[in-house]
């Protein structure tokens, strides 16, 4: 199995996977509390822009790499086409370290959070929007030193 296949699982039972941690936290981890721990630890990390960052860029690096990988492990392989295919992937990935990569990245996560939201409406909470807006303030006042630093020189 693939690295992409994988995280392309995780992202597809997404939300039976986070329901499936709420029940087991809610069901028992009021009497293990080792248990009840890492379901809040478990739950607070899928939830997390960091999580969902992360796993958007790799998923957006493993669809430009996965031609490559299937190409290059095949029995009848054609190096010139792999060497175009390599070639064509390293200017691909080149081209992902842009901020408007960056942003596109950034607002997929705020879909994907939005819809998870809209299907498990005990997510739904307060704590969660609160969260979105501080990363995302955090990443404005970044923007901005950056900005600044840049005419300071």
């Amino acid at each position: 199995m693939s690295h992409a296949y994988a995280l392309n699982t995780v992202l597809d039972v997404y939300d039976a996977v986070y329901q499936t941690i709420e029940e087991v936290r809610n069901r028992d981890g009021g009497s293990d509390f080792k248990l009840g721990a890492d379901c809040n630890g478990l739950l607070s990390y899928l939830t997390s822009y960091r999580f969902l960052m992360t796993a958007l860029s790799f998923k957006k690096i493993f669809e430009i790499l996965e031609p490559l990988t299937r190409t290059l492990q095949a029995r009848d392989i054609d190096i010139l086409a792999a060497m175009y295919l390599v070639n064509s992937a390293k200017e691909s990935i080149v081209a992902l370290r842009t901020e408007e990569t960056f942003e596109n990245i950034l607002i997929l996560a705020k879909e994907f959070d939005d819809n998870m939201i809209m299907r498990n409406l005990s997510h739904c909470g307060q704590q969660e929007n609160v969260k979105l807006e501080k990363w995302l303030g955090n990443y404005v006042v970044m923007k901005l030193n950056k900005i600044l630093f840049k005419s300071l020189r």
